[in-house]
């Protein structure tokens, strides 16, 4: 009896243990590290394409394990399937650097660091850094056409930051650097992504100058503790 406790009690620290470490690897659909290329490392396949793209150093200072864009032409693209319906839950996790604050050729100019996007329909989130004229803070995330679904103040420049936007299927959320930072309930666009950009968005324009690393997609919407648990995450 005694040795069947005992590895009861084994058995279920290791499921405990277990379930901490990969809670944040549920439900990913796509997860991007940019460990020398732009392979999709969820075990979906959805490997990106390169457009002038360079691989540069990560947060933790390894060589070739981000990717730095030109803001001119530089982009990463993929082809999707399965993702989750714009209207339905999900998480977009990333990271990000840029050494100044984008400038934008007209009012209504963007840098567009992610774009998940349904190209049939013309709907899609994207997030990124927004000009003045969207009457917006900075930092955002919107839909395809430009409606405003979160805003937060840009962070430094010339440091690493994370960003999370969660929705659960009521309430869109937005997290930088582990703190909530914005919060809406705007009605969503209805549409299944088939494709997923890094850089700029497709057939646009509004690339983003800067960096990007360790990009997740999840068909759900992660908790505070398990975003917190992606902002501590050490070398």
């Amino acid at each position: 009896m005694k040795r069947i406790i005992i590895v009861l009690l084994t058995v279920s620290i290791f499921l405990v243990l277990n379930s901490c470490r990969h809670s944040t690897e549920q439900h990913l659909m796509a997860w991007y590290t940019f460990t020398g290329d732009a392979r999709d490392l969820s075990g979906n396949g959805f490997d990106g394409v390169v457009h002038e793209a360079i691989l540069t150093r990560d947060r933790f200072g390894h060589e070739n394990c981000a990717y730095d864009l030109n803001g001119i032409t530089a982009y990463i693209v993929a082809r999707v399937k399965k993702m989750p319906a714009v209207d339905q839950p999900q998480s977009i996790s990333w990271w990000f650097m840029v050494e100044q604050p984008p400038v934008y050729n007209d009012s209504l100019g963007a840098d567009n660091m992610i774009a998940l996007v349904d190209t049939a329909a013309g709907i899609g989130v994207q997030t990124g850094f927004r000009a003045p004229g969207y009457h917006s803070r900075g930092l955002d995330t919107w839909y395809w056409g430009g409606r405003t679904v979160l805003e937060s103040p840009p962070p430094a420049v010339n440091d690493w930051h994370h960003c999370v936007y969660t929705y659960d299927g009521r309430i869109h959320r937005f997290y930088l650097d582990g703190q909530e930072s914005a919060q809406s309930d705007v009605e969503p666009q209805r549409g299944t992504p088939d494709v997923l950009m890094f850089g700029n968005y497709p057939a646009g324009d509004q690339f983003f100058q800067g960096k990007l690393d360790d990009i997740r997609i999840y068909n759900r919407a992660l908790t505070r503790s398990e975003i917190m648990n992606l902002f501590n995450v050490k070398d």
